[in-house]
Formats: C-alpha cells, structure tokens, sequence
C-alpha cells in the first residue's frame, strides 16, 4: 500500500513539473530567445489558472 502511494505521488509530481513547463513558459522563454510581452504574461496565467482548478480538485478528491 505504502509502495502504491509513493509511485503515485512521484508520477503526480512529474506530471505537475511536465504541465507548469508546458503551460507556465514564462521563465523558459528567454532560453530560446524570446522576450515575453505582458499581453502572453497575463494570457498565459488566465490560462494557467482555469486549468489549475480541475488540478486542484483532481489532488483534494486522490483517494
């Protein structure tokens, strides 16, 4: 039981590391030579937060 759980929170953890760098660019941006304008900054935390919330709910709920 104790093995299931760290091998779930470990899978989480690596899910939620993969979604921030897809969905949250902002500090990886200049990495490859872009500069991000505050019109992407604010589109991309809208964006972040309404898929944040079913996130959010999906760790609450994880039974």
């Amino acid at each position: 039981m104790q093995i299931n759980l760290r091998k779930k929170w470990r899978r989480l953890i690596a899910f939620g590391l993969l979604w921030a760098f897809i969905l949250f660019p902002i500090p990886f941006l200049p990495l490859f030579g872009i500069e991000p304008t505050p019109e992407s900054i604010q589109a991309l935390l809208i964006i972040t937060t309404v898929v944040s919330i079913p996130m959010v709910f999906l760790v609450i709920f994880m039974k």
